[in-house]
């Protein structure tokens, strides 16, 4: 058994020097040393998941600082010619319309960075969740009412129909709040006219018609998938990423579906 042991050490030894994939192996006679390999391999094989995990997450960072990047440089080179033109302009009505503009690219900034504040925080490994039993329809009316402008300048009439507006779940309301948020920002950037939210026993179904005609339905939950890449929309690609990833954080359910020009995004509560 000694040699037996000897000889796993070498192979380990080597393993580790040549970052070599070959597998531990003994011709030995005890079962205890054959386990004693197949947990070491197993243990070789954990680590090499945690190793690409780690790897993976890397690079999907690197990809979205760079995308992040190339996204804020849009609206930023757009606020800095709008401020040239403004400090130009002398009518205010031009002023005013240069004006709506810079707010509306610092709007999109803003947007953009909390959408990466929460993907931070969501792909910490130390961060826990708190939930407690919260209203939501009140929290949805919120939200609403702070769109209720942009909704009106994209002529979009909203339709709440709620089965139950007393309905309480157990939840976390900054997610709730913010996930309420992604999607009705979702819907004024790639939305056509009509938008509802149908809220019955266990579920929400957002509903609303989309010009996108390159639509991918199946991974509109993706990180940095953008819908119809030919359309110019500033975007992380984070925030539906980021519903299913909070939605998922409470022990709810997300799925997408696509009928004709009509997609839904429904959500699942306990």
């Amino acid at each position: 058994m000694k040699k037996d042991i000897q000889t796993i050490h070498r192979q380990i030894t080597y393993k580790n020097e040549c970052m070599s994939h070959f597998e531990i192996a003994s011709s030995t006679s005890f079962q205890e040393i054959k386990e004693l390999c197949k947990d070491i391999n197993g243990l070789y094989e954990e680590i090499s998941k945690h190793e690409e995990i780690a790897l993976k997450k890397e690079r999907e960072m690197q990809t979205l600082i760079a995308g992040m990047s190339h996204d804020m440089r849009t609206p930023l080179t757009s606020m800095q010619g709008y401020l040239d033109l403004l400090q130009e302009s002398k009518q205010e009505t031009e002023r005013n319309k240069y004006i709506d503009v810079i707010r509306a690219r610092l709007i999109s900034l803003k947007n953009m960075l909390e959408d990466l504040f929460m993907h931070s925080k969501l792909n910490d490994d130390e961060f826990t969740i708190e939930t407690s039993e919260i209203q939501i329809y009140p929290i949805l009316c919120k939200v609403f009412a702070s769109y209720y402008y942009d909704f009106e300048k994209k002529q979009i009439e909203p339709y709440i129909a709620f089965e139950n507006e007393q309905l309480m779940v157990h939840a976390n309301k900054e997610f709730v709040t913010r996930i309420f948020q992604n999607l009705i920002h979702n819907v004024l950037k790639y939305g056509n006219t009509s938008f509802s939210i149908i809220q019955k026993q266990n579920f929400m179904r957002f509903s609303n018609q989309v010009n996108e005609e390159n639509l991918e339905v199946d991974k509109l939950f993706d990180r940095f998938y953008k819908g119809d890449p030919s359309r110019h929309h500033t975007s992380s690609g984070l925030g539906l990423a980021n519903v299913k990833d909070m939605v998922e954080a409470m022990h709810w359910r997300v799925e997408a579906e696509l009928k004709e020009d009509n997609l839904s995004i429904i959500i699942y509560y306990k």
